[in-house]
């Protein structure tokens, strides 16, 4: 078996080789004139096949762009409207925030006011009420002495 294998490389390398080389070769030189106009169509069919599937191909990914971008326009512009009305309501909270304060302060500025004003007329309400007693004090001893 092992004396097969060498020989049977031999031979297949010997009449490879010259099979091979015996083989006629196809060149556009050997080709008549009119198998060579039908290559050459052929040719320009399959050129132009593959450019129509290119073609078909780059327009199927540019409208799949085309609505893409359709797509993210409409978002931002829903992106935009949003941002808008939330501006519009904080701007909304931060006036209503700002009155709310200006209203604060002064509720707390009349307070302050106020409770001056209480101060001052408990102390007048004293004068007055050690004024009167004084004033009754000296009726009671103005009637007893009138009474003697």
């Amino acid at each position: 078996m092992s004396l097969q294998t060498p020989m049977d490389d031999f031979f297949r390398s010997q009449f490879e080789d010259k099979l091979l080389a015996a083989a006629p070769r196809y060149d556009n030189d050997h080709l008549t004139p009119a198998a060579r106009l039908l290559a050459k169509r052929r040719e320009g069919l399959e050129v132009e096949t593959a450019l129509k599937s290119q073609k078909e191909e780059f327009e199927r990914k540019m409208d799949e762009i085309s609505m893409q971008r359709e797509t993210l326009e409409m978002k931002e512009s829903e992106l935009r409207t949003k941002l808008m009305s939330h501006q519009k309501h904080f701007k909304d909270i931060e006036v209503k925030c700002s009155r709310a304060l200006r209203k604060a302060e002064q509720e707390e500025q009349l307070a302050g006011e106020q409770a001056s004003e209480e101060q001052r007329l408990r102390s007048e309400l004293a004068r007055l009420t050690a004024h009167r007693q004084k004033q009754q004090q000296r009726l009671e001893k103005h009637i007893l002495q009138r009474k003697h």
